[in-house]
């Protein structure tokens, strides 16, 4: 009884903990401000980031707070100590690199100290995000920005604005969209009298991805309010899912993504859920509810500015928008980044961006790498290879060209299957085109391709393919080959359901980014056969089928007479996601009707410029050029832009150890040797979590079951004693 009264005083307490600790960590998110338009909206005190993993509080550790916008140079130094401590190996080595180059720039430009956009710049790093999904980036990045938020003096507020889903129908039913905006302290949307919208890529993509970069402008831009509108069926915004069919939870087949196998099911599921017209869940109709949302905000600020900068699928959404009526006049200027043209030209009629001719495009870019390779380091590859002495049929490997040294490997290893290794158990050698098939390979290197840091690791890849030396290569590429599908496994099954919607870009891809003609299977799949740095479309063709397509009046067409807009048009050069040549295709059908268009071509730069063009920028101005431009462009485009920084971007190494140490497990990209470390095992995190949980359980178990022998054995000797008294 006692013991029964023990427990039950336990459980007491710690249900009224949680219940006042609930109590207390519920955040009171009080109305800030309202705006009576046709859609009256209230807005939130909202967090800064949607999805950032807890802060690693590293920030706290040193003891201080930045409130002056810099970090010293002994700041900088504790900074590089404690990121040392990071268990993300390519997370460390390239921020301990870039915080050498960093050191180094301020002892030269300003040192007293290092810019706190600089340190922005070198940790909020989307592409690192994106690529590891992991969490000592993007925690360390939210503590910064958390210490520095006094000085920078930034807050978000949110809002769900209620839109119609047909803008064309007056009674139509409504449904939310989502918008947040990152605003001066103290200030409300529509006290600000400089506004940027900033709309992401996709489509299907959510805006969240875009917030830590949406955290640095607000650096440069400090009189500046930032605003996304989340794309309708995305996210917050009556995000399009397969919830009933449970294709996107993390024991499905393809985790949180769906694979072709699940996407039919999907579509059904969609059409009995909203039997409705998809053409609600348009490039147009999200257009409108972006004009809708700067209309509203116009009204409570007549003499506002406003500017739009589209990264990607944004550039589409944002020449949609310039296509309705009065659309252009309710903005100051426009930034499109990464250019997904609306129609070719008469010249190049495939200019125009078709999602079934992906694979084309992407191999066109990676062989234009490739040449890259041979412009800067011709010589060195010519040397290294030489010096290998590779047996090619019946002479000695030369090499020529980077184009001609990826179909070379191709047919070394798929072809010829001439390179294979002896495993343990086995009587005959095994072909490393049974472990990593021609198809695989291809979709490694075509995802690399888009990657910043990864495409660093193409031409060692191919080398060791070719090479395939028994003691120097074997062993990478079989840790090569067990870290890109063990760690893109982890990730689609430890990733929580996204916010991004597979749904939603297949119903606009389809309708609005796709070939008019039609397109099938093998149709797909001859363009990927044919390339050897793809990703792979052909699947969609059957999904294809399956999708109820809609038709735009404005597909085909682009934006034009808009004498008087400012347009800033950038891409990379060595973009497989959106070639230069779409930029080209934009600009020429447009110059002669918007004479205020400009064009930029940054060299070495993948997709999205804004963050992916490093160069050694002077104190004050961002570490990326495509920033650089953009931001000179947002204060004055009346000025000439300083194009200075497109001839200085950091030109891919190739040499990267930090890459190289994790997918080879050398620093020596291309001649370290792998050796596995003996008596390392490496167990499933599911495993790992499980095993630790039982072990837990089972010690509380025993511990319960000891205290009860104890105190049974304790009760046992007092009743004996009673009875012998």
């Amino acid at each position: 009884k006692k013991m029964q009264s023990y427990f039950t005083k336990v459980c007491i307490l710690i249900l009224l903990t949680i219940l006042i600790a609930h109590h207390y960590n519920k955040q009171d998110y009080g109305v800030m401000a309202d705006f009576n338009g046709p859609k009256a909206v209230n807005w939130y005190n909202c967090s800064l980031f949607t999805n950032t993993p807890p802060a690693l509080k590293t920030l706290k550790k040193m003891g201080y707070h930045l409130n002056a916008g810099v970090f010293t140079k002994e700041d900088a130094i504790k900074m590089k100590t404690l990121l040392s401590e990071s268990k993300n190996e390519l997370f460390r080595h390239r921020v301990i690199e870039n915080f050498e180059q960093l050191l180094q720039q301020s002892a030269v430009l300003h040192p007293e100290a290092i810019d706190m956009g600089d340190v922005l710049d070198l940790i909020v790093n989307d592409k690192l995000r994106r690529d590891y999904k992991k969490d000592d980036e993007l925690a360390f990045a939210e503590t910064l920005v958390a210490e520095s938020e006094e000085a920078l003096s930034t807050t978000a507020q949110c809002a769900s604005v209620f839109m119609p889903l047909n803008h064309d129908d007056a009674n139509s039913t409504t449904i939310p969209i989502f918008v947040k905006a990152y605003v001066p302290s103290g200030k409300r949307l529509v006290d600000t009298t400089k506004t940027l919208y900033v709309l992401q890529g996709g489509p299907g993509g959510s805006s969240d991805s875009l917030e830590p970069y949406m955290y640095l402008l607000r650096h440069y831009l400090p009189d500046f309010t930032i605003v996304y509108l989340e794309h309708r069926g995305v996210g917050r915004s009556d995000r399009l899912g397969c919830i009933a069919a449970q294709a996107e939870t993390q024991n499905s087949d393809g985790g949180v993504a769906i694979t072709e196998h699940e996407m039919p099911h999907c579509a059904a599921e969609l059409a009995r859920q909203k039997p409705i017209d998809f053409a609600y869940y348009s490039t147009t109709q999200a257009a409108r509810d972006l004009l809708s949302l700067i209309t509203d905000v116009q009204d409570a600020l007549p003499t506002s500015t406003t500017i739009i900068y589209g990264i990607s699928y944004g550039t589409f959404w944002s020449g949609r928008f310039l296509q309705l009526n009065g659309a252009a006049s309710k903005i100051d200027r426009i930034i499109l980044d990464g250019i997904v043209s609306q129609k070719g030209t008469p010249s190049h009629p495939s200019d125009r961006t078709e999602l079934n001719q992906w694979d084309a495009r992407m191999n066109g870019v990676g062989m234009d790498l490739l040449r890259t390779v041979d412009s800067l380091y011709s010589d060195s590859l010519k040397k290294l290879v030489s010096d290998a002495h590779i047996k090619f049929g019946d002479s000695i490997y030369e090499y020529s060209s980077g184009a001609q040294f990826v179909v070379d490997v191709f047919k070394h290893v798929y072809d010829d299957q001439l390179c294979s290794f002896e495993r343990e158990g086995q009587d005959n050698p095994v072909s490393i085109s049974t472990i990593l098939p021609k198809d695989d390979l291809k979709k490694i290197l075509g995802s690399f391709l888009i990657s910043q840091f990864n495409r660093e690791l193409i031409p060692s890849l191919l080398f060791r393919l070719l090479r395939c030396d028994k003691y120097q290569d074997v062993g990478s590429l079989l840790h090569f080959i067990d870290v890109v599908r063990n760690g893109s496994l982890a990730i689609l099954k430890s990733q929580h359901p996204s916010l991004s919607s597979e749904m939603l870009y297949r119903n606009i891809a389809f309708s609005e980014i796709w070939s008019s003609q039609p397109v099938s299977y093998s149709d797909l799949r001859s363009i990927f056969d044919a390339s050897y740095l793809a990703t792979g479309v052909y699947d969609m063709a059957t999904s294809f089928l399956t999708f109820k397509k809609y038709s735009d009046p404005f597909v085909d067409h682009t934006y034009a007479n808009l004498p008087s807009t400012p347009i800033l048009l950038l891409n990379g050069n060595l973009d497989p996601q959106t070639p230069f040549s779409f930029l080209a295709a934009q600009y020429n059908n447009t110059i002669s009707s918007c004479p205020l268009t400009q064009k930029v071509m940054i060299p070495f730069a993948p997709h999205f410029t804004v963050m992916r063009s490093p160069w050694p920028s002077p104190p004050g101005r961002p570490a990326h050029c495509g920033l650089d431009l953009t931001i000179q462009f947002i204060l004055d485009s009346d000025r000439p832009l300083d194009l200075n920084c497109t001839n200085y971007v950091t030109p891919p190494s190739f040499l990267s150890p930090s890459v190289s140490s994790v997918f080879f497990g050398v620093d020596d990209a291309f001649n370290g040797r792998y050796e596995p470390s003996s008596g390392h095992i490496t167990v499933p995190l599911e495993l790992f979590i499980a095993v630790e949980v039982g072990t837990l359980g089972i010690s509380v178990i025993i511990i319960c079951l000891l205290i009860y022998c104890l105190v049974s054995n304790h009760e046992r000797k007092k009743n004996r004693q009673k009875y012998e008294q």
